[in-house]
């Protein structure tokens, strides 16, 4: 074999565990944004009383052109967490969040609610936003 062979692939089995080494302790760079947060409910007007969590809520996140980039709902502790198939890079700007109520009645009747949210280079690959709903008043 050759010397300049050898060095080749030497060079190539050592550069490619180097890489493995870097990608181990650092992490392979997020192709996902995390997109996530609770739900909750002032229920009796009383706003000295916490909230309560909020099931059932549809949650719409839209990207600054408008288009729809993911819907999840809320779990029976108001909780919902959504992974967009986008890296966070290409998110960065402002996102709508949609607080929809869609099971009617069920979980009580809560009022839509939007939230506008600044998707930074700071929040790294995850975005928390949390969101407090008002009940929809009867038309008694």
């Amino acid at each position: 074999m050759h010397k300049g062979t050898f060095r080749k692939i030497i060079s190539t089995i050592l550069g490619f565990f180097g890489i493995m080494t870097f990608t181990s302790c650092y992490g392979m760079p997020a192709n996902y944004t995390s997109l996530y947060g609770q739900v909750t409910g002032d229920d009796d007007g009383d706003t000295s009383i916490p909230a309560v969590p909020v099931q059932g809520i549809q949650v719409t996140v839209k990207d600054s052109a408008d288009q729809t980039i993911g819907s999840t709902t809320t779990n029976t502790d108001g909780y919902y967490d959504m992974e967009i198939d986008e890296p966070p890079k290409s998110l960065r700007g402002k996102l709508t969040f949609i607080f929809e109520d869609i099971d009617g009645e069920k979980n009580g009747s809560w009022e839509t609610k939007e939230k506008i949210e600044e998707f930074a280079k700071s929040d790294g690959d995850s975005l928390k936003v949390d969101a407090e709903l008002t009940l929809k008043h009867s038309e008694n």
